[in-house]
């Protein structure tokens, strides 16, 4: 339970100084096993993988997951697939095996696998490709000053092309 303490008040009676104390419990620190990718059809997972900075027996690293999906959010979205979203589904071993476990009584033990050090944790990226979108017209409002073909020109999208979201930007 997180605690509150009343420091002091200010005179003003708007402004009050208050110590808020956290506990926190880290749990254990886990090491990455198998690295894995599914509902991808457009972009292998051989392809994909680079992008997420983690290697079997590193330790996991939330960052490096989304600086991973950042970039394979790039690539999905110069093809068009500006809906791809993708997330981690994490499967510690050292979960206790609810199949092996009486339904209606309390969960085993852990599975210790047999080895000593870090918890390991499988990690699957689950994704959401999405569709693939073309632009169809491109139209200009409130410009008064430049006419439409100068500022069509600087554009790097053209209608009938792919919705490409890096050439948007």
């Amino acid at each position: 339970q997180p605690e509150l303490k009343i420091l002091e008040d200010e005179n003003d009676g708007n402004t009050r100084w208050v110590q808020l104390m956290v506990p926190v419990t880290e749990g254990n620190r886990y090491k990455v096993g198998n690295f894995n990718f599914d509902g991808n059809t457009i972009v292998t997972g051989e392809n994909l993988r680079p992008f997420f900075k983690l290697a079997e027996g590193d330790y996991y690293s939330e960052e490096k997951i989304r600086k991973g999906l950042d970039k394979a959010r790039e690539v999905y979205g110069a093809g068009g697939y500006y809906e791809f979203t993708a997330y981690p589904d994490l499967a510690p071993r050292d979960a206790p095996d609810k199949s092996a476990n009486d339904p209606t009584g309390p969960p085993g033990p852990a599975p210790t696998n047999g080895k000593s050090g870090p918890p390991i944790v499988d990690v699957t990226m689950r994704v959401q490709e999405g569709k693939q979108y073309f632009v169809n017209r491109i139209t200009f409002h409130g410009n008064t000053t430049t006419r439409d073909n100068v500022i069509r020109r600087e554009m790097r999208l053209v209608g009938a092309g792919v919705f490409n979201t890096e050439a948007l930007e």
